[in-house]
């Protein structure tokens, strides 16, 4: 009885997280999409540390497998996602 509760506490946390809008902002004040490239979050070759992503990432808890490719590293593209998409459209609803 009390795994289930513990279940359906859980599952209703997690549920109530997916009702609340994201609010994204660039986290560069001043910053717009002309002032990096697009293609900068996985960068490959970033010196020793072989493909890097930026230190501003979109982290999901659920895998987009449909993400992942051959490129090095390319696995990690199911959990980290590409945060410039999504301040793109940030930005273009800010602007209207």
């Amino acid at each position: 009885m009390k795994s289930k509760t513990v279940l359906l506490t859980s599952m209703g946390v997690l549920l109530i997280g997916f009702l609340f809008p994201e609010s994204l902002t660039m986290p560069v004040e001043g910053a717009n999409q002309s002032s990096y490239s697009i293609d900068s979050f996985w960068f490959y070759p970033w010196g020793k540390s072989i493909t890097h992503n930026l230190h501003y990432s979109i982290i999901t808890l659920f895998p987009y497998v449909w993400l992942a490719d051959k490129s090095v590293e390319g696995w990690k593209k199911i959990f980290y996602l590409n945060p410039i998409p999504y301040l793109i459209e940030a930005d273009v609803k800010n602007r209207l």
